[in-house]
């Protein structure tokens, strides 16, 4: 089965610290199979496209897991992987990308939650921002009237994706969209739909076919 597999720099798993042998030349990259060890199985992990954004980091390889794999939620187990080609467009400029909109997007949410409160003009100042600098300062502006307790925590969602919105953290900021827009709804299953979003942002981008 042919999916793809986020790492950290170096082609270093980010949970077990095991490097992946890279693919040379034409030839794909050694198989891996996960240790043995007590306890409960392990195995090798893959995701399929709408799977990318829960496990974003530095680097994105297309893989290949070998049969008989298991889709579970979020992501695709099998016994063994290995490396076929790194996604060469997962690169800075991408990760950027993808953090400011991700970023920007909170700011969308906690906007639509002040509207709804009568704060117009404090949601305008959040629908202009366009940069990280410009959410900080819209969710850091001081208030003349006390805020209603739900933009208040999505204004705090905002300050948190303006602190972490580098491209080394997209993980980060990509999971405070997914929560605010869960807060705004009242709905966990609104963080599904965000996901989604991110999903078919990081397809778009990466000419992934979802």
């Amino acid at each position: 089965m042919i999916a793809y597999k986020f790492l950290a720099r170096g082609a270093v798993s980010p949970f077990s610290g095991a490097a992946w042998p890279p693919p040379s030349g034409a030839a794909s990259g050694a198989w891996v199979a996960a240790s043995p060890a007590p306890g409960p199985e392990l195995w090798i992990h893959g995701c399929r496209p709408a799977d990318l954004p829960y496990w974003v980091d530095v680097e994105l390889w297309r893989i290949e897991l070998s049969d008989p794999a298991r889709p579970i939620r979020h992501e695709v187990q099998a016994e063994r992987g290995r490396l076929l080609e790194r996604i060469e467009a997962w690169d800075f400029t991408s990760r950027r990308d993808f953090t400011l909109d991700c970023a920007l997007r909170t700011g969308q949410f906690a906007g639509e939650a002040l509207a709804e409160d009568g704060r117009e003009a404090d949601a305008r100042a959040l629908s202009t921002c366009r940069t990280l600098d410009d959410l900080a300062a819209a969710a850091g502006a001081r208030p003349q009237e006390p805020v209603p307790a739900r933009s208040r925590q999505l204004l705090g969602y905002c300050g948190d994706a303006a602190f972490w919105g580098r491209p080394s953290h997209a993980g980060c900021v990509s999971y405070i969209a997914a929560i605010a827009a869960a807060h705004l709804r009242g709905d966990p299953a609104a963080v599904e739909t965000e996901r989604a979003w991110q999903a078919r942002w990081l397809c778009d981008r990466l000419g992934i076919a979802a």
